[in-house]
């Protein structure tokens, strides 16, 4: 592994960001443009916390260019340059989005980590990524990298914040994923992501298979688990009801299921009828809400 110090220039405005990234091969892009930003990772381009993710989110990840100033064999090397680089003077530049001096994450080399797993819960506290890599067999280099720059590794998640979004985070584990129908019974195991995305109808990278796993509710129709049972255990929420159908003036039709048996006999898309259900909104004709005791009919003044 080796660690760059890049420049990450908008090609709209011309504006720059100076950070450090750890990589490969520093000589091929690997599609890292910068601030926790990756063509395989956009949370924070529809969550944007920074002013270089407000301005990603404003001119399209298309229109960053990557390009490498320094190359070093050690992170510490590469963060003294970024402190050379991103001084007080430089982030008051108008033409930079650095809004933190750099070189900031040295100090955190010795900082206390915090270990959770996939699904953002709690593990262990350590006192530096050394006592972590010493107790788990995880290279200090690699913990340091998953807080850092918000990626899963070795099947954890690693922090210097006592808490974590999994949201925020880039996963990308090879982990089997057990499916399971609306009633709990076992239905198919997956031992990679994009064959279960693709059993599911999802895309791979869909952050709501993480939540529906952690939350045990459905995705599609089924559960999904990181645990087989012969029976899985289901918890009735607003998000595991019945489908149901009504007319544009709020008369029940049917219900379903699952959102999968909906658009099997009508036809449906997913997305659309996923849609329709946040907002009791219409979806091939018809509106849709999800409750297991479904009214017969409903008010649907200023719907």
């Amino acid at each position: 592994m080796k660690f760059i110090v890049y420049k990450t220039t908008c090609l709209v405005n011309g504006k720059i960001y100076i950070g450090v990234h750890q990589t490969i091969d520093p000589y091929v892009f690997d599609g890292y443009i910068g601030d926790g930003i990756a063509t395989y990772f956009t949370y924070y381009i529809r969550h944007p916390k920074w002013a270089f993710h407000y301005a990603v989110a404003k001119y399209g990840i298309e229109n960053f260019v990557r390009e490498v100033l320094f190359v070093f064999d050690t992170e510490e090397e590469a963060y003294k340059k970024e402190e050379e680089l991103v001084d007080l003077e430089f982030i008051k530049r108008e033409d930079t989005y650095n809004v933190a001096l750099g070189g900031e994450y040295i100090k955190k080399i010795s900082a206390p980590i915090y270990q959770f797993d996939l699904a953002g819960n709690f593990i262990s506290k350590f006192e530096s990524a050394y006592e972590a890599s010493e107790k788990t067999g995880v290279c200090d280099t690699t913990i340091r990298y998953s807080a850092r720059e918000k990626v899963a590794r070795n099947g954890y998640l690693w922090s210097w914040e006592n808490t974590v979004n999994p949201e925020e985070y880039y996963i990308k584990e090879y982990k089997t994923y057990y499916i399971y129908d609306a009633d709990g019974c076992f239905v198919a195991e997956f031992d990679k992501l994009d064959k279960c995305a693709e059993f599911l109808e999802i895309h791979a990278k869909n952050n709501n298979l993480n939540r529906a796993i952690k939350n045990k509710y459905k995705i599609n129709g089924y559960f999904v688990s990181y645990e087989k049972y012969d029976q899985l255990s289901i918890i009735v929420t607003k998000n595991n009801g019945k489908l149901n159908r009504y007319s544009i003036d709020g008369d029940y039709i049917d219900s379903f299921e699952s959102a999968r048996e909906a658009k099997t006999k009508l036809g449906l898309r997913l997305g659309n009828l996923s849609a329709a259900l946040r907002s009791f909104g219409i979806c091939n004709g018809y509106r849709w809400t999800r409750n297991n005791n479904p009214p017969i009919k409903i008010d649907i003044t200023n719907k």
